[in-house]
Parts: structure tokens; C-alpha cells; sequence
């Protein structure tokens, strides 16, 4: 039973992770007034955020399957008093549970780890974060960090420049 119902939530943690990255991407490019930057950076993050997980989801999906098929193994069908009946070879129920939360720790781990690698914030305050151990450490670095300025602001400077310069162009041909 818990298998299937670990089974039914991963299923629809991937069917919402993909529902959510659709919405999201629908309602970034539906976003384009001057007065909705904060909710088109939002919907952009959110978007990202869901992309950069879908491999992530679908792997531990098979990972879970796996495990479920390996786990269901120890114990294909119930005796009289309902003791476990092995198929390959005994294992006590401590020994079957370890192993589920050892592999959902390892699982866990993997997903964090994706998510800074694929995330693209989290990928540059990751490597930022690198940068200064590495000065710490005194290790020397090939790049130079001219200026830093943060990542939202960057994001509304850039949208609001384009924002004015698309503005100027149609001005220009609606003046023809």
C-alpha cells in the first residue's frame, strides 16, 4: 500500500510540475505592460524553476519504481499469520526500511543538487559563492568580477530598456 501511494504522489508531482511550467510560460508572454514587470519576473522564475526540475522528477520516478520492484521483491505474497514469505531471500521489515530511506536520502540529495545545477540563479550564487571560498582559500581565479549588481534589478533594467525602446519605435511609426 505504501508503494502505490508513493506510486499515485510522484505521478502527480510530475503531472503538476508539468501543468505549473505551462501556466507559467502562458502567463510570462501574456505579461507585457510596463506596470506587470514584478509578476512577469515572477512567472519567469517560476518557469525556470519548474523546467529545471522536470528531468529531476522524471529520474527519481525510475529510481522509485526501482526500488519498489527491488523492495516488493523481499516479500512477493503474505503466509497464514501474515508473515512475509521471501521471493529471493529474507529480509526483516528494519532491513526493508532502511534501504527506502536510505535511497529517499540519496534521491533527495540528487534533487537539490540538480536543482543548482540547472536553476540559472541558483547556478550564478552558487558559482559567486565559489568564487569567494576560493579567495579564502587564496586560490586564484581566471575572471574578474567588475561589478555586482543584483540579479532582479538587472532583470527590470534590461525588460524596462526594451520596454522603452520597442515604445520609441512604434511612436516613430505611428509619427510616418
Amino acid at each position: 500500500m505504501l508503494f502505490l501511494t508513493v506510486f499515485v504522489l510522484d505521478s502527480t508531482t510530475f503531472v503538476i510540475n508539468y501543468l505549473a511550467a505551462r501556466y507559467c510560460k502562458g502567463r510570462y508572454r501574456s505579461l507585457n505592460t510596463p506596470n506587470a514587470l514584478n509578476a512577469r519576473y515572477q512567472a519567469k522564475e517560476a518557469y525556470e524553476l519548474a523546467m529545471s526540475m522536470q528531468p529531476a522528477f522524471m529520474s527519481i520516478y525510475i529510481a522509485k519504481t526501482l526500488l519498489a520492484v527491488i523492495l516488493l521483491s523481499f516479500c512477493y505474497k503474505m503466509d497464514a499469520v501474515l508473515q512475509c514469505v521471501p521471493f529471493l531471500f529474507p529480509a526483516t521489515f528494519a532491513d526493508r526500511e532502511v534501504l527506502y530511506f536510505l535511497t529517499l536520502t540519496i534521491l533527495s540529495t540528487f534533487l537539490i543538487g540538480w536543482l543548482v545545477l540547472k536553476h540559472p540563479r541558483f547556478r550564478r550564487k552558487i558559482k559567486s559563492r565559489w568564487r569567494i571560498i576560493q579567495l579564502i582559500l587564496d586560490l586564484k581565479t581566471t575572471e574578474k568580477i567588475l561589478y555586482k549588481i543584483p540579479e532582479g534589478d538587472r532583470y527590470f533594467e534590461t525588460l524596462h530598456s526594451a520596454w522603452n525602446e520597442a515604445h520609441a519605435n512604434t511612436q516613430r511609426i505611428r509619427m510616418r
